[in-house]
């Protein structure tokens, strides 16, 4: 593969993360669905290394998520990925992570934040590049409680 076309792969895998975060926010789990191929294998759940137990495919990533997820705010923020091409249709990256999970009752916010990587295999299907194998590693985790902050989406 050429640096131009490096590039141009590059910026696709990178579409397709920034897809999966925003989904994940929205809550857009059909969307979230689409970015995993059939038999992606996906550590995200269980204990912060990212070893418990494998969910497997796409549609079962989302209700996984959507289980968890369902009913608390988040944001997701990747930063400055490094990507690796194996191929012209496989390649690895990792993305430095942090995100926020909230959730709010009775005045009180209860929340998570959290500091860390994804690891990522992909391939390049007719589907365009979708996640192959997907791991979730925290490095720092902080929990708190608090009082609701006017303007608190």
């Amino acid at each position: 593969m050429d640096d131009l076309q490096k590039l141009i792969e590059t910026e696709a895998i990178r579409t397709l993360m920034a897809r999966r975060v925003r989904c994940i926010d929205e809550k857009d789990w059909d969307g979230l669905a689409s970015v995993y191929s059939d038999q992606c294998k996906s550590w995200s759940f269980g204990d912060a290394a990212g070893t418990g137990e494998a969910t497997i495919g796409g549609r079962a990533i989302a209700d996984a998520t959507a289980k968890v997820l369902t009913g608390l705010k988040t944001v997701h923020q990747v930063h400055f990925p490094e990507i690796e091409f194996q191929s012209d249709t496989t390649a690895t990256g990792i993305w430095p992570l942090n995100d926020v999970l909230a959730s709010e009752k009775d005045g009180k916010r209860t929340w998570m934040r959290a500091y860390g990587h994804y690891r990522q295999s992909y391939e390049k299907t007719d589907r365009g590049w979708l996640i192959t194998e997907h791991r979730l590693t925290r490095l720092l985790v902080e929990n708190g409680v608090d009082d609701i902050v006017s303007g608190w989406g």
